[in-house]
């Protein structure tokens, strides 16, 4: 058990405006938004659009409050959603890669679902905050916000997603769990939020240019975790083959000269690319594969 907690604590507004305090307010000022001039009801249900649209002030807290609120507000489309106003505090070291940006998403869409007296499994509910939390920049998966609403003391939250399935495990009794802090911040602002970017592109590059290269792979592999030998029936060797055949590093403009013609792949590409900036020397295409694969 992380002994680290957030705690948002809310009360319902009759409007849209969303108030709100930290208890740190040296750091994080107080801040106030409406909902329905943040995401007005015709942009609602179109949230890839949506987010690649709106602009957001630079590492202001408030941000992964909206991503929060205004997920649940894209995804209740037809509901005007009713603001409230909310205190925060919290103990996860900021940073730090403790998710502590998450929590505040996780927390700010449980009070949204709360005020308007709405629900959503557990299951949709960390997708769709990974999916809001996209709203900030980065393209993370939803795999911290799971662990934050179904996870038990006691034991390992195995999750999986696309489609989502999780389960308990026991923890082991001989074992214990060793967190570090190294002393070095994470601040994804700037720099640190187009490698976080770039790393994601680099993932989808690959699995595109491998579908590319092996089209007789193309039915069996949708996500790049289908790479394996008992998947595709192969031993672990044509899997090393399959990875060399891809270049070391590629440019953005030979990625995209490589998957002339597959439509799909070019569109997927093109939602990734304006998010981070090309990197000097080119995407680190095998490398990153391998991992992946790994």
């Amino acid at each position: 058990l992380i002994d680290r907690e957030t705690f948002l604590v809310a009360s319902p507004r009759g409007d849209d405006l969303v108030a709100l305090e930290n208890v740190n307010s040296s750091d994080f000022p107080p801040r106030r938004f409406r909902i329905g001039e943040e995401l007005p009801s015709e942009r609602r249900g179109r949230w890839l659009e949506f987010i690649g649209e709106v602009s957001l002030p630079p590492g202001d807290w408030a941000n992964y409050v909206k991503a929060g609120v205004l997920r649940m507000q894209d995804i209740f489309a037809n509901e005007e959603l009713r603001g409230f106003e909310a205190v925060v505090c919290g103990d996860v070291p900021i940073g730090s890669g403790m998710s502590s940006s998450s929590t505040i998403v996780v927390a700010s869409a449980l009070a949204t679902l709360r005020a308007n007296g709405l629900e959503m499994p557990p299951g949709e509910l960390s997708e769709a905050c990974g999916e809001g939390e996209w709203l900030v920049g980065t393209r993370g998966g939803y795999g911290d916000h799971a662990a934050m609403l179904l996870s038990e003391r006691g034991t390992i939250l195995h999750a999986r997603f696309l489609p989502f399935g999780w389960e308990r495990i026991p923890f082991p009794s001989d074992c214990r769990v060793l967190v570090v802090n190294t002393g070095v911040k994470a601040r994804k602002t700037a720099g640190a939020k187009s490698t976080f970017n770039e790393r994601v592109a680099t993932y989808r590059i690959a699995f595109h240019l491998l579908r590319r290269l092996f089209p007789e792979i193309r039915q069996k592999v949708e996500h790049l975790r289908d790479v394996n030998p008992e998947n595709l029936g192969v031993e672990p060797a044509d899997i090393y083959r399959m990875v060399k055949a891809l270049p070391e590093r590629m440019s953005r403009a030979e990625v995209l000269e490589a998957l002339r013609g597959d439509e799909e792949a070019v569109r997927d590409l093109e939602f990734y690319f304006p998010q981070h900036r090309e990197p000097e020397g080119g995407y680190r295409v095998r490398g990153v594969l391998m991992f992946g694969i790994a």
